[in-house]
């Protein structure tokens, strides 16, 4: 259900320039005041139920990635309790302490993130572009041009730093292993 909502949210505040571009015309050019105030309600209205999309795709965002750790835990549990005493020696009571503490949050607070903002990305840019379309085609045409430029440039820089980072952290495993604390 968390998709579906921000899903929603994303619609609803893709409306507001839509509403915006009417009062302007509509309503300021036209000198019409109660249409003005009216379309004003309607901004309300909208922001209204996109902070009640928006606060239901977190509850179910947290409730979806607490879940998905509780059982992540229960699993790691599960199977550290199938390890004997010398391998429980060798891996360090304190390691697998900190794997179902705080890299269990790590994890929980990663698929929490990605449920609110990584799936929030994809509806607000196919929404934009859409409405781009809808209102100018030649500027939605510059637009195209430029996500592309845009992506094209992020791509430039991560792919290096994420080499590098995958290089530390074998480094860093390497290290550790080595020391006997993994």
């Amino acid at each position: 259900l968390g998709p579906l909502f921000k899903l929603l949210e994303a619609s609803f505040e893709l409306m507001v320039p839509l509403v915006m571009a009417s009062i302007i015309d509509k309503g300021i050019g036209g000198g019409d005041t109660g249409y003005v105030f009216g379309m004003g309600g309607v901004l309300l209205l909208l922001a209204a139920v996109g902070l009640a999309s928006s606060l239901t795709a977190q509850y179910f965002a947290a409730k979806a990635a607490v879940g998905f750790s509780t059982k992540m835990k229960s699993a790691l549990f599960r199977h550290i309790e199938t390890l004997s005493y010398a391998e429980i020696d060798r891996l360090g009571s304190t390691s697998l302490i900190t794997r179902m503490t705080s890299d269990a949050n790590q994890v929980q607070s990663g698929v929490n993130l990605v449920l609110r903002l990584f799936l929030r990305s994809p509806f607000i840019v196919l929404g934009a572009m859409i409405m781009a379309f809808t209102i100018d085609v030649k500027a939605a045409l510059i637009f195209v041009w430029r996500s592309r430029f845009c992506r094209s440039s992020c791509l430039a820089l991560c792919l290096p730093a994420s080499r590098s980072i995958a290089r530390c952290r074998r480094d860093w495993t390497a290290f550790s292993v080595s020391r006997g604390k993994t």
